[in-house]
């Protein structure tokens, strides 16, 4: 593998996809796709997303916002390896099925995938935390030892920044009504804030917000009440679906005591739906009320912000050992997509 070229690294995220090559400090190729093909893929039970399912249109979801990224990055696959980062819980048939396709379709020389909270994990500076990976369709939890993932502690909640998107339509009804998806965006960018608690009684501010064509709108606890649904999911119509803070603890008490003690001591938040300000001290809040006083010591916003996934794989992919444990075409031959089972972090 050492005469081939830097790796490849695509983070395949709901919202953006991000594509560069390894030896870059930060991704060359960012695309918004359609979610249409993946629409109906998981598996929900209890509140919780158990298993993203394989079925063709997902395939051909990947198959291509990979060639779009290759194509604008001018690369070639059968010159390449290929790390990609795919969400936590998907069914090893649907890493099997694409694995076929990376291999058969693109030709890529070798591959390896990554789950995303772990992804952000490399990227964040803590070898020993917990992640919470909030993106636009799903929060996905993982806790890590010493940059090693607990299987045991994989959470993925139905519930991300789409929820929030039609949570602030409601509530500001026609005010947002001719306002397309990056509307939507600017102003949770620019102008959302999470509370420092949640109350129905009190009101606030009204701002005047600026919108990218020029005019004004004016809102007011609209800002605040939409990102509340990570707190609140059931103002969002999902009763079944634990608050983020909830969540985490519960992803760390699956851990044996003195592991759970550690991963809690630094909650790492990442993704675009974790940038509001006040999440952390929201999230050390709700987690300081419902575990030993003080055992948590920090939760951070991830230092790459919304490039974390990305920057993680960068890491990876650049290390001398990510050779070793990739799949190769050789390997693929020789064995099948059963690796794609066997070697994925």
């Amino acid at each position: 593998m050492s005469d081939l070229l830097p790796p490849i690294v695509i983070d395949s995220g709901t919202q953006e996809w991000r594509a560069g090559v390894a030896t870059s400090s930060q991704p060359e190729v960012r695309l918004e796709p359609s979610l249409e093909n993946l629409e109906g893929n998981e598996v929900i039970e209890n509140g919780v997303v158990l298993e993203f399912k394989s079925t063709q249109k997902a395939l051909s979801y990947y198959t291509k916002y990979i060639r779009e990224c290759l194509t604008k990055m001018r690369a070639s696959p059968s010159s390449s390896s290929l790390l990609l980062s795919l969400p936590l819980k998907m069914s090893d048939d649907y890493r099997q099925r694409l694995t076929e396709v990376l291999f058969e379709s693109f030709q890529f020389q070798s591959l390896f995938y990554v789950s995303q909270p772990l992804l952000a994990a490399y990227s964040s500076g803590y070898s020993n935390c917990l992640v919470v990976d909030s993106g636009y369709s799903y929060t996905g939890i993982l806790a890590v030892k010493d940059l090693y993932p607990f299987t045991e502690s994989e959470r993925v909640l139905p519930l991300g920044g789409r929820n929030i998107d039609r949570y602030l339509r409601r509530l500001s009804r026609e005010k947002l009504a001719s306002y397309n998806e990056a509307d939507i965006r600017h102003i949770k960018t620019n102008y959302c804030s999470v509370a420092s608690g949640y109350s129905k009684s009190v009101k606030s501010t009204q701002k005047v917000l600026i919108m990218p064509d020029g005019k004004k709108i004016t809102l007011g606890e609209e800002l605040s009440m939409a990102p509340e649904v990570l707190f609140n999911p059931s103002l969002a119509g999902l009763p079944d679906v634990n608050p983020i803070d909830q969540a985490a603890i519960r992803s760390a008490l699956s851990l044996e005591e003195n592991d759970a003690y550690s991963v809690l001591k630094t909650v790492v938040l990442a993704g675009g739906n974790t940038g509001f300000p006040g999440t952390p001290n929201r999230m050390k809040e709700g987690i300081a009320t419902r575990t030993v006083p003080r055992i948590n010591k920090r939760v951070v916003r991830h230092r790459q912000g919304t490039e974390a996934v990305w920057v993680g794989g960068s890491i990876i992919a650049s290390t001398q050992t990510y050779a070793k444990v990739c799949i190769t075409k050789e390997a693929y031959k020789e064995r099948g997509s059963i690796l794609a089972i066997e070697r994925w972090l």
